[in-house]
């Protein structure tokens, strides 16, 4: 599916996300986002003709050699999460989202007065039909805005666990101990095999991570 040959490594942009709160993670390895990546390989009218089930085998064309799989097909979600015990890739399918990032997964955005909200750590990437975004295990993450076609797909690394989520509602059941022991766990994951797109070329995920460790 994707021509490498025409979108080179470096067009990845790389966002600090290392917020310290008191129950999320984060992560010191930035978030990446690799723009336009379908459009880049794939004819547009081609990809959007297919269902999803399709678009979701299309991309493993891709992904199953670089060490990461596709699972399924989401829309938007607006409450402030994040996955201590594995990577994560959204493929944005269809429409576009504005996505924050790093908040302590207490804020939900919604719920939230813009005033609080600009008080609390966190950042937003606006993400569109094409792109790629990569998030380091423990990253909070949530909708913000999106329009009604807003769609992506996610993807893990296929040596990694089935994703667990945590967001506010399991606060009140967990103690700051068992929280403690997840930000530990999101810092040992280990690094994907390989960019999920450039396998192992210069300048892909696995050397922007690993300068970062």
């Amino acid at each position: 599916m994707f021509n490498t040959t025409t979108t080179l490594p470096n067009d990845i942009q790389s966002f600090d996300c290392n917020f310290i709160t008191n129950n999320t993670p984060n992560s010191k390895l930035p978030i990446l986002v690799y723009r336009n990546i379908i459009n880049k390989s794939y004819l547009l009218t081609e990809f959007n003709q297919l269902n999803e089930s399709d678009k979701i085998s299309l991309i493993n064309e891709t992904l199953l050699k670089n060490g990461w799989k596709a699972e399924q097909t989401w829309g938007a979600y607006t409450n402030t999460h994040y996955h201590y015990n594995v990577h994560e890739a959204y493929f944005i399918t269809e429409g576009s989202s504005t996505l924050i990032l790093g908040l302590d997964v207490n804020i939900v955005p919604e719920e939230t007065t813009p005033e609080l909200l600009s008080q609390s750590n966190h950042i937003e990437i606006e993400v569109k039909y094409g792109d790629l975004i990569i998030l380091p295990a423990g990253t909070s993450h949530c909708s913000k805005s999106f329009d009604e076609k807003y769609k992506y797909i996610a993807a893990y690394p296929i040596n990694g666990p089935k994703w667990k989520s945590i967001s506010k509602l399991n606060l009140k059941s967990i103690s700051m101990e068992t929280i403690d022991g997840y930000k530990d766990i999101a810092k040992e994951v280990a690094l994907p095999p390989n960019d999920p797109i450039y396998h192992d070329s210069k300048g892909g995920l696995v050397d922007i991570w690993n300068s970062y460790i």
